[in-house]
């Protein structure tokens, strides 16, 4: 992610509540998690 994303993202933080964004960020991270094992497990 860019500066300008972490940024926008600090800003957000600042707008929105926190805990709901660490939980859109925990499930996000999630998602991308159990794509890469798919991924590692269908090879």
């Amino acid at each position: 992610m860019s500066c300008m994303g972490m940024a926008a993202l600090i800003t957000m933080v600042g707008r929105f509540d926190g805990e709901l964004l660490l939980d859109g960020l925990k499930s996000h991270f999630a998602t991308m998690a159990g794509s890469l094992l798919d991924k590692v497990s269908l090879k």
